[in-house]
């Protein structure tokens, strides 16, 4: 088990970009780090938000990470430049997910209080708000409209964090009451010494779990060793 350390704050946070180059935690202490798992070294250090990072998202190809904070923001990466592409404002409470639609075009956010906001990723323009209730899907239509598509929209409370994973590996890795499970067989029993988990992600067999003390572990497994 290799472990991060950098943070000055629970890790509210942490996500592999789609093609497993990156890992983003998101902490308290108001900051992004971004780290290689492949060596555990902190790739850069994302600054700008004036208070904790509740979520994270890469877009589909890799160039942009969407972080959302408490502050009412979500703030926008450029991952070739390590710098801000822009700030969203508008929300009227904090901002609890963020996600993508699948072309990269669009961001949806789900506020705390909750509405929904779709925002045009390269204008960085408020786009329109509604209610959780009428939006639970995000596309992109070739008008630019918003229509439904199935499958797209995650979002996890802060009481499920710890055990909700979408993934499509074989046999599925995922976090629940202190372990790291394959399906329903227990892998290993997440040390204690670190802290509490806040949260975690998976690729490829990589699972990485953020801590109330900052810290952020990573740990690979050999999926087709597994029964």
């Amino acid at each position: 088990m290799q472990v991060l350390r950098g943070h000055n704050g629970d890790v509210n946070d942490v996500r592999f970009s789609p093609d497993g180059k990156f890992l983003a935690s998101g902490s308290r202490d108001n900051t992004v780090r971004l780290w290689d798992p492949a060596t555990g070294t902190c790739r850069s250090t994302l600054e700008g938000h004036s208070s904790g990072i509740t979520s994270m998202v890469f877009s589909p190809d890799c160039k942009v990470l969407a972080s959302a904070s408490f502050d009412k923001t979500v703030r926008l990466w450029d991952l070739a430049t390590w710098t801000c592409r822009g700030t969203l404002v508008g929300v009227s409470s904090r901002v609890t997910s963020v996600i993508f639609s699948p072309d990269g075009k669009l961001l949806r956010s789900t506020a705390e209080d909750g509405a929904v906001s779709f925002w045009g990723v390269d204008s960085r323009k408020f786009l329109q708000e509604v209610q959780a209730s009428d939006a639970p899907y995000l596309s992109v239509s070739a008008g630019l409209g918003l229509e439904i598509s199935p499958g797209i929209a995650h979002h996890v409370s802060g009481a499920d964090r710890e055990c909700q994973l979408a993934t499509f590996l074989a046999p599925p890795l995922h976090v629940s009451e202190g372990w790291i499970l394959s399906g329903e067989r227990k892998l290993l029993l997440i040390p204690r010494d670190r802290g509490d988990a806040r949260c975690f992600a998976c690729i490829h067999g990589v699972v990485a779990i953020g801590y109330n003390t900052g810290a952020v572990s990573i740990v690979r497994f050999h999926v087709d060793s597994i029964p």
